[in-house]
């Protein structure tokens, strides 16, 4: 079931307030929970389309710029502990506030029957049996 909006709502502000440390921020919510369920949750928060949207909204709201999130990156340069985690949540950030240009994706869907089904997988076994021999 997806979380409620003033659910999101409430971990974007404690995520912000935890500077951007998705395992703080769900020990603070959960303090009951240990530190590895919390980076658990922490990464499932951080993945998470209803989170990432109210985190842009409370961003806007709070006037979280790039030049902040670029102060919080420049702190991380002499940081020696959690540096990926801190890393990856300011590299979130920066996504969450359109900072990166967007990603590029490309689905195909390939559909084959009959004669071009078997020269298609005669093919792939001979790319894997070149594979194999290297």
């Amino acid at each position: 079931m997806p979380r409620s909006k003033i659910k999101n709502t409430i971990l974007a502000k404690t995520y912000l307030k935890n500077d951007l440390n998705a395992t703080k921020t769900m020990r603070k919510l959960k303090p009951h929970i240990t530190n590895g369920t919390a980076k658990f949750y922490g990464s499932k928060m951080l993945n998470n389309a209803g989170f990432q949207r109210a985190l842009k909204d409370e961003m806007d709201s709070q006037g979280i710029t790039s030049e902040k999130l670029t102060e919080l990156l420049n702190r991380n340069m002499g940081q020696e502990n959690n540096l990926p985690a801190s890393n990856t949540a300011i590299d979130m950030a920066f996504k969450v506030r359109g900072d990166y240009a967007p990603e590029k994706k490309l689905n195909v869907n390939l559909t084959l029957q009959g004669k071009e089904l078997d020269k298609a997988i005669k093919e792939k076994l001979e790319e894997i049996k070149l594979l194999s021999d290297a």
